[in-house]
């Protein structure tokens, strides 16, 4: 694909981590019906050239797989709770989002010419005065369109999601991402009480957050993707998806346990192809929600790439399987005095444990236990059996997860057992830990305080926090 097609947000991120194995492709509608790159045929077929979806020649797309539809309902459902808004949100001049808006309603009465004079010009600059000249201006070139007998607009972009060879035409970034935020309101808000709406989402939006290991990590980033909505997000597994992962898996199916028949048979394809990574699919996934979104794509994290991974993260959540890359992470993080937050889904007793370096760049590694003696625990995990390994995550976590359902069936080796790792419950424990990690987030991005450890008991309803004692 041309530099000049691809969209803003994916030329600013100008970087090989966000290009991965079935990448829905997004491109600008404008740029495509100009240059003859999108065009319809009478029967409404699509036909697509090669050099934006990376193919050898044209596809031909049949309306059956169309969804064009995206556009116009997101539009729809944007304008529907906003009508209800009692003290809406107030877009100062010169606001990236207000300035969005500007450009987009510029551009809009630049190809409506003297129609555009029928929607008058938003007299006070909140976010539904804004958006409603847009949303007017938009219903007016589509019925340009229509008249015109034109199958589709120069307003928003097309995503073309090359899997299963489906074509969306969306909303532009400042609408697409706003209709995936507007139900979270000003719940989020600063310990102070003072920041507005469009002050906590531009926190937001200017967020990085980096997921270590998607197994568990996958609830963890689906949670921060619906409550934070951050602009960058960096995953990293070296593992493919499993059957026996869907259990916690976000939004996986059978579909990405494996590949195609083609891509098996075809010796192009590298092996791993035919078993889709967990980061690469997690990461399709998101972009299906949100394609404006910036991702990055890790295949590994060690020793050459640990420090890229980490470089401008506001916060990295450690949930790796190895427990050398564990406490190396750690190592990273403090040395870039990076928040890392790891969490643990022990059965019924969901936890996590915040190592704060921003805020305690000297602290150590884990919780009140000193980095020797950590360091000394990890290094008999290697040939020491069960008894060395956990007493490696006790130095981690505390000794809490030895009780209860999780901890008598895998650490104490009482019952029956069905798997010979931790067991974890996807809905009970990943779920919450989900939810656990992104209200962590959002209150770390506005600079809350936060403890070093919290423990959700769900057997017995109670919860356990400690903070760090440095001052």
């Amino acid at each position: 694909m041309t530099k000049e097609l691809l969209t803003e947000s994916e030329v600013e991120a100008g970087n090989e981590r966000t290009q991965y194995p079935g990448k829905p492709i997004l491109f600008d509608a404008a740029r495509a019906h100009r240059e003859g790159l999108v065009t319809y045929q009478e029967d409404g077929s699509l036909i697509i050239q090669p050099e934006l979806i990376g193919e050898s020649e044209p596809k031909v797309i049949p309306p059956e797989r169309q969804k064009p539809g995206v556009e116009v309902v997101t539009m729809m459902d944007v304008a529907e709770p906003l009508s209800r808004v009692t003290r809406p949100p107030v877009l100062p001049e010169g606001s990236p989002l207000r300035i969005q808006f500007e450009k987009s309603i510029e551009n809009l009465r630049t190809q409506l010419g003297s129609v555009a004079d029928e929607v008058p010009k938003a007299q006070y600059p909140t976010l539904p005065d804004v958006f409603n000249e847009e949303y007017l201006l938009y219903l007016a070139l589509r019925r340009e369109d229509y008249q015109r007998g034109r199958f589709e607009s120069d307003y928003g972009n097309y995503l073309f999601d090359p899997q299963t060879g489906f074509i969306y035409k969306i909303s532009p970034k400042h609408i697409h991402r706003l209709a995936l935020v507007t139900s979270n309101s000003h719940i989020l808000r600063d310990s102070e009480k003072t920041m507005t709406w469009l002050d906590v989402r531009h926190v937001f939006d200017n967020a990085t957050i980096a997921v270590a290991g998607v197994s568990v990590g996958g609830s963890i980033v689906e949670a921060i993707s619906r409550d934070v909505r951050p602009g960058r997000m960096i995953l990293g597994d070296p593992d493919h998806n499993a059957v026996t992962n869907l259990n916690r898996l976000e939004r996986a199916t059978v579909n990405d346990v494996v590949g195609t028949r083609a891509q098996r048979e075809d010796p192009k394809n590298p092996w791993e192809n035919y078993r889709p990574g967990k980061a690469a699919s997690l990461a399709r996934q998101c972009h299906l929600v949100d394609p404006y979104e910036e991702i990055h794509v890790y295949d590994a994290i060690d020793v050459t790439n640990r420090g890229e991974f980490l470089r401008g993260v506001d916060v990295v959540f450690e949930e790796v399987h190895t427990m050398e890359e564990k406490y190396n992470l750690r190592e990273e993080a403090r040395r870039q005095r990076t928040t890392l937050i790891m969490m643990s889904d022990f059965g019924l007793m969901p936890s996590a444990e915040i190592a704060d370096f921003r805020r305690y760049p000297n602290r150590s590694l884990a919780l009140g236990i000193p980095d020797k003696e950590l360091k000394e625990a990890l290094d008999r995990v290697g040939g020491g059996g069960p008894i060395a390994f956990w007493n490696f995550v006790e130095k981690l976590c505390g000794p809490n997860f030895r009780t209860g359902a999780c901890g008598e069936v895998i650490v104490g080796d009482k019952g029956e057992q069905t798997t010979g790792g931790l067991a974890q419950l996807g809905g009970v424990a990943a779920m919450t830990s989900g939810g656990v990690a992104s209200y962590l987030t959002a209150m770390k991005l506005l600079d809350y305080p936060l403890p070093a450890r919290i423990e959700a008991n769900l057997e017995n309803f109670r919860y356990n926090v400690k903070w760090d004692s440095i001052e």
